[in-house]
């Protein structure tokens, strides 16, 4: 956190400002190699929907396998304009699952869900690798921001474009000592995932408005965290000094 600039540490403060407290109320271009934030993710859905809890944990080797409802999270907002209507929240409609592996080395996530707006999205990491030193389950806002004994972390999972039926599959997957992205557009905060097999995992899907037919922008919209969130984004304002940051239509947790 020290060594992020004031304009960083705005970012950061804003992003996971607008995460909890919605929840305690229910630059140099680079494209990571997108191998190793998602393998063949339809291939993965399918062996992980099909194939009993029981039996995919025996085939994952030492590890769990956990199935987590995906929620509504925040309400479209009305700054920078956009096609939604403010105040609105996309819940999911048919499906909203989040299937959860965890090894010693890694976790990986597989979101299958419903109900968003079209658009273009990223999916956030956010990390609490001490949920034992946590004030309550799941681990809020003071803790993960202000509790260095969390250990906490947030980075860029994935991203992609979601077409008119609504449906978002995500697949995403982050190892002990990966490299966390570009610092402040990927890498928010914190040493990313230090204890796959106990970590408390929140997963955080963010609008980042109509996706743009420009692939430097679409590039932005799907990588980085405050891709086009003033252009069209539907965005939320958090007031000073946290500033305008796109808003998360869904959300998923991993309890350990």
């Amino acid at each position: 956190m020290r060594l992020l600039n004031n304009r960083k540490v705005a970012a950061a403060i804003g992003f996971c400002v607008s995460f909890y407290l919605t929840l305690e109320t229910l630059g140099k271009r680079r494209v990571l190699p997108m191998s190793r934030q998602s393998v063949f993710p339809g291939l993965f859905l399918a062996v992980l929907l099909l194939v009993p809890p029981a039996a995919n944990s025996l085939a994952f080797g030492q590890g769990s396998v956990s199935h987590d409802p995906v929620f509504a999270f925040m309400a479209a907002g009305d700054i920078g304009g956009g096609v939604l209507t403010p105040g609105t929240f996309f819940p999911p409609t048919q499906q909203g699952q989040s299937t959860f592996v965890r090894t010693k080395k890694a976790v990986q996530v597989a979101i299958q869900t419903s109900g968003l707006p079209v658009g273009a999205y990223t999916v956030w990491w956010v990390v609490v690798n001490q949920p034992d030193q946590c004030s309550a389950t799941p681990c809020p806002e003071a803790d993960v921001f202000f509790n260095p004994a969390v250990v906490s972390s947030v980075f860029w999972a994935t991203g992609g474009v979601v077409r008119a039926n609504g449906i978002g599959n995500f697949v995403a997957r982050t190892s002990v000592g990966q490299s966390l992205g570009i610092p402040g557009a990927q890498h928010v905060f914190g040493p990313g995932l230090l204890n796959p097999l106990t970590a408390e995992v929140h997963n955080i899907i963010k609008y980042h408005g109509p996706a743009s037919h420009n692939p430097e922008v679409l590039w932005s919209q799907t990588h980085t965290l405050l891709g086009s969130c003033e252009a069209g984004a539907n965005a939320v304002d958090l007031g000073p000094p946290f500033g305008v940051h796109c808003f998360d239509p869904q959300a998923t947790i991993h309890l350990p």
